[in-house]
């Protein structure tokens, strides 16, 4: 059989090949493009074992398993010559050209088996996070799960009625439509809190002791507005974020949030510099370990600050922090004076 896993939900693109390791009791061999695709795929094992050929962004000509080869125009040949074969073939992609003939033809064919995977939001995520609860034995007592969906996703409850009423449930954090959480994290967080209740049901308590907010997509939203020089959004954005994340009194607040976004401008001047040495995006996503949701927002953001003004944003939020650190002066007015001149 051959496979096509596309999408950006690594998690179950890995799942998926466990799965198939697990019901063929098969080996995994991972193609790096070293030797014949085809030949590997008809070749048997010495003892008469299966295996499970793995070929990364093979069609999108994107690794060192495409040398060689003519990219997606040998994809359609490629599979006439892989249905032979004794041992499964599973092409993973995150995406590919879908106006190309030759990509259509590949998608269309009848001997691949095209599977996508795509990271669940709303009530796609909470029926995901239900399922993998039960099957690490964990449970949810009274609001727990929606206090573990609002802490990973860093929204709100927005279904209608809630998830206790049958409502669409939580909004993932979205930078337009690029997903800021993956189920790396969201399964990292089960299984901690599966360690942790054992085999008694998780507490709205045990969640928040246990699991960290995700304030990415707060602290995006903010930075966003400023690079789009929006005033009044970035006035909204932190003053939110001021009265619901941060520390109890002013200077707690400031040193908080500034620390933040000086994170965020440490990271635009980190892709920023990267593009300026002509690295592609791939070498910039393996640099800075920035997922394809993350790729995508600091890519618009290095292009609406440039490299000087974050910079010097970046240098200001620095200097307000090691002052305030030190001094008794009035730290709230003193940030807004930075995020005003970075505004213009």
């Amino acid at each position: 059989m051959l496979y096509l896993l596309l999408g950006s939900d690594d998690f179950s693109k890995k799942e998926f090949v466990e799965d198939l390791k697990s019901k063929n009791g098969a080996q995994a061999v991972i193609f790096d493009g070293a030797g014949d695709l085809a030949g590997l795929a008809m070749s048997g094992d010495l003892f008469g074992g299966k295996k499970i050929i793995i070929a990364r962004e093979y069609f999108s000509g994107k690794s060192s398993a495409a040398d060689g080869q003519d990219g997606q125009t040998a994809a359609a040949d490629l599979i006439k010559q892989l249905k032979a074969a004794q041992n499964e073939v599973v092409f993973i992609e995150e995406k590919l050209d879908k106006r190309k003939t030759e990509t259509k033809k590949l998608l269309a064919s009848k001997d691949l088996k095209v599977v996508e995977f795509e990271i669940p939001q709303g009530a796609e995520f909470k029926a995901w996070v239900l399922a993998r609860a039960k099957k690490l034995g964990l449970s949810f007592a009274a609001v727990a799960l929606d206090v573990f969906l609002h802490r990973l996703t860093g929204q709100e409850n927005i279904g209608v009625g809630g998830y206790g009423a049958g409502g669409a449930g939580y909004g993932a954090p979205v930078f337009g439509s690029q997903v800021l959480y993956d189920l790396w994290q969201a399964d990292s967080e089960l299984r901690k809190l599966q360690v942790f209740a054992g085999s008694a049901a998780i507490s709205a308590e045990d969640v928040e002791a246990l699991v960290p907010e995700n304030i990415d997509d707060n602290i995006f939203k903010i930075t966003n507005a400023i690079g789009d020089k929006n005033r009044a959004l970035a006035v909204r954005y932190l003053t939110d974020y001021m009265d619901r994340y941060a520390g109890s009194d002013e200077k707690s607040k400031v040193i908080s949030l500034s620390g933040l976004l000086a994170e965020q401008f440490r990271s635009i001047l980190a892709f920023a510099d990267l593009q300026e040495q002509g690295r592609s995006e791939r070498d910039i996503a393996e640099a800075t370990g920035f997922a394809p949701g993350k790729m995508f927002v600091y890519k618009k953001l290095a292009k609406a600050f440039g490299r000087d003004k974050a910079s010097q944003t970046l240098r200001k939020l620095e200097l307000l922090d090691e002052e305030i650190k030190t001094t008794q002066g009035p730290a709230a007015l003193q940030f807004f004076m930075i995020i005003e001149s970075a505004l213009k």
